[in-house]
């Protein structure tokens, strides 16, 4: 079984070098993220630190100085409710507040390095992992500051350790508390929500599947009532509180781009929206996610910060070749969780791609399962030990 198997290969490659520095890396990440949201707060706005961020600090202030929450809504509101509600425990300070995004973003860091614990990663994989995470330029810009990202990161990276945890038979209650990630990062953002479901889906059939063999008894049965109880419920929850579908999936996407389309940006990649035939449906989806993968192209007018990004893209894309790679070398039951991790990967960026016509909104975004891309393009074996 997974559990025997992968706790056999822990102790084996636990102790193969490298690692002692892991404390030191994540302390570095914390202090540049606390660097950022002091600056925010007693000097001025970062990149990406002077609409959305500002403007959530600002409604929380105005809720927490009100007294009355908000109603409940899918979205920003979650995050200004909980955010007025640290406020009111602690004090209405925008360094509080970004504080409060830089320990989000440590508890989803410690979740990562546990999940490459339990995936008897060596140590010098654990450090390159820790690196990649921690100093991305983006990723210390939009962590540091009053956004969901930081919390969306944590979440998703605890879903992935209780899933593994529930895989090694620690309990049961490790599907509680993958549910429970799940559901919570879902209400920060509809798309999450949505690649959410999915993603319980999936996770049930793969726990299904972990064994050599499927054996159709009494034993599958409750796996099968799970993903289909979730996969009702969630899409009822989803129409409901989040987007309308009331007229298909791809009107619904017209419509959110041509509202967003309708305000012009240089960092626009995106066009006006027109699906009149299923090879169109496909050919937008699949271009859809390139873009939203690879934009901004080189060839554009970029500025200094668009070659940044240029660069992350390419480390990016970096991890999803080595991707490729590692499932093609794992074997057993490793290989059904980088195929799980994987298609999971796919399915949270390409639900985030129908929406996201720009490349620094596509930089935000990015940023929820980048704990994922980055486990698996670190999931290598190195030699000596396949």
């Amino acid at each position: 079984m997974i559990g025997k198997k992968l706790a056999v290969e822990t102790v084996q490659r636990a102790n193969d070098g490298g690692g002692e520095s892991l404390p030191r890396i994540l302390m570095w990440g914390v202090f540049l993220r606390l660097l950022v949201a002091t600056w925010n707060t007693w000097v001025g706005p970062t990149p990406g630190a002077d609409l959305d961020a500002l403007g959530a600090h600002m409604a929380a202030q105005a809720v927490a100085n009100s007294g009355e929450f908000l109603p409940f809504k899918m979205g920003t509101t979650q995050y200004i409710n909980f955010l007025a509600g640290v406020y009111v425990l602690l004090c209405s300070s925008q360094f509080v507040g970004a504080a409060m995004s830089v320990l989000a973003w440590y508890v989803g860091a410690k979740a990562l390095l546990e999940v490459t614990r339990l995936m008897a990663f060596g140590g010098r994989q654990r450090e390159l992992a820790t690196m990649i995470y921690c100093f991305m330029p983006s990723a210390i810009l939009l962590t540091g500051v009053t956004l969901r990202e930081s919390y969306q990161m944590a979440l998703l990276n605890l879903a992935v350790l209780y899933f593994l945890r529930a895989c090694l038979r620690w309990g049961k209650h490790n599907w509680l508390y993958f549910l429970a990630c799940i559901s919570v990062a879902g209400t920060l953002h509809g798309a999450l929500l949505a690649s959410g479901i999915l993603f319980a889906v999936l996770a049930v059939v793969c726990h299904a599947l972990l064994g050599r063999r499927v054996k159709m008894d009494l034993r599958v049965v409750p796996l099968a009532v799970m993903a289909v109880g979730i996969l009702v419920v969630g899409v009822n929850f989803f129409t409901t509180f989040s987007y309308d579908l009331s007229d298909g999936l791809l009107s619904a996407v017209e419509l959110y781009q041509d509202r967003l389309l309708s305000v012009d940006a240089r960092t626009h990649y995106k066009e006006q929206v027109n699906i009149g035939s299923g090879t169109d449906m496909v050919l937008y989806f699949a271009w859809s996610l390139v873009q939203y993968w690879l934009e901004p192209f080189p060839w554009r007018p970029l500025t200094g910060a668009d070659v940044v990004l240029v660069a992350e893209n390419v480390v990016r894309l970096a991890l999803m070749v080595m991707t490729i790679s590692n499932i093609r070398t794992a074997q057993g039951s490793e290989r059904r969780i980088l195929i799980f991790l994987a298609l999971s990967y796919l399915i949270i960026e390409l639900t985030w791609s129908f929406g996201t016509i720009n490349w620094g909104t596509a930089l935000r975004h990015h940023l929820p399962s980048f704990g994922m891309l980055v486990v698996l393009g670190c999931a290598y074996r190195p030699k000596g030990t396949r």
